[in-house]
């Protein structure tokens, strides 16, 4: 099992019962929270593949190549999917000079 950063990063504060993340807002907007948990865990499961795959890497390799990943499926989501949905395939197409399927 990998132990890296990435698993404490999202963490509960027992007293206050509020989570920690890299933003503030993550207490106020609970789609917020759900977006960090649900990448978060991403993160982990490519980090563990990785670790599978890759038994001579240190924790800061599979942290930066798993990060690498993640980054790469959001991107893909957000100019793939959610930008066409929102601003119109022909508006992407022009704007981000990409074919849109």
């Amino acid at each position: 099992m990998v132990d890296c950063y990435c698993k404490r990063v999202l963490v509960v504060n027992l007293l206050e019962r509020e989570n920690l993340a890299g933003d503030s807002r993550v207490n106020e907007q609970v789609d917020l929270a759900v977006m960090h948990t649900l990448w978060l865990r991403e993160h982990n499961r490519v980090a563990a593949d990785l670790a599978r795959l890759n038994p001579t890497w240190n924790d800061e390799t599979l942290f930066q190549e798993a990060r690498r990943i993640v980054v790469a499926e959001i991107q893909h989501i957000t100019y793939n999917e959610f930008l066409p949905l929102i601003l119109g395939k022909s508006t992407v197409q022009v704007h981000c000079r990409m074919a849109i399927k």
